[in-house]
């Protein structure tokens, strides 16, 4: 199994454990391939994305799924931020609209995950695209648990389980996570 994540901090100078970070520590343990894109400072390779990064980083070898530690909304996922002194006055500065999701040939098959709700209005966009499935959030949720959760949800991908089936093991050991949902073209409505 291959998987991209890509992370996009709002505040990239604070050391701390990232989703990322303990999410790719997971997946060594597991053995699934990994390729982090992260602007954070813990990185010796450092990404800034753009649409153009993004793009080529979705098409460089084969992958079964993209991992979004990103905030997003219904105006597209966040890019970049702006570089405000104070981390509670950034705000975004790149954002990759649904539009431009949806004409991403590079979607196109593969699962899409996301532990953030805000991503939860771009589904249909990543569905447009071709995406397989996108697994996210309905609601805000708490992130004490989320990594231990992806945890087993990617573990049993790994071993060949459904998507859903997955989703369905992580939910049973964490319940305070059920609001996540796998999003595909068949129960989604006006998608065929």
């Amino acid at each position: 199994m291959n998987v991209a994540i890509f992370e996009v901090c709002r505040n990239p100078e604070i050391r701390k454990q990232t989703e990322t970070l303990l999410l790719s520590q997971a997946f060594e343990r597991l053995g699934i391939s990994c390729q982090v894109y992260s602007n954070d400072g813990i990185w010796s390779r450092r990404t800034f994305l753009n649409p153009s990064l993004l793009q080529n980083a979705l098409s460089d070898g084969p992958l079964d799924a993209v991992h979004l530690a990103l905030h997003g909304d219904r105006d597209g996922l966040v890019l970049g931020w702006s570089q405000a002194e104070k981390i509670r006055d950034r705000r975004p500065q790149t954002r990759l609209s649904p539009n431009a999701i949806e004409t991403m040939t590079q979607w196109r098959g593969k699962l899409i995950v996301s532990g953030a709700a805000s991503v939860y209005p771009l589904a249909d966009a990543f569905l447009q695209a071709g995406a397989s499935g996108v697994v996210v959030p309905e609601r805000s949720i708490s992130y004490q648990n989320l990594v231990p959760f992806l945890d087993i949800f990617y573990g049993k991908l790994a071993n060949r389980q459904a998507p859903q089936t997955a989703l369905d093991s992580a939910i049973r050991q964490f319940p305070d996570l059920q609001s996540f949902r796998l999003l595909s073209r068949r129960n989604t409505p006006g998608l065929s």
